[in-house]
């Protein structure tokens, strides 16, 4: 199982984030903060797909 939040607003970065994408391995106990700059569906699942699946 997968847990995700979105965490912030947090100050802005120079890239120009401002949230950060917190996701949770339940079985592992893995964690991954990532970055975003909008926290919207479109960019968890883009996510999700460039930083946990292995494609």
């Amino acid at each position: 199982m997968l847990a995700r939040d979105f965490v912030g607003p947090l100050p802005v970065t120079p890239a120009g984030n401002r949230p950060i994408l917190l996701m949770t391995d339940h079985f592992t106990k893995y964690d991954e903060v990532i970055p975003v700059k909008t926290p919207t569906a479109e960019e968890c699942a883009e996510k999700i797909v460039e930083h946990v699946i292995s494609l």
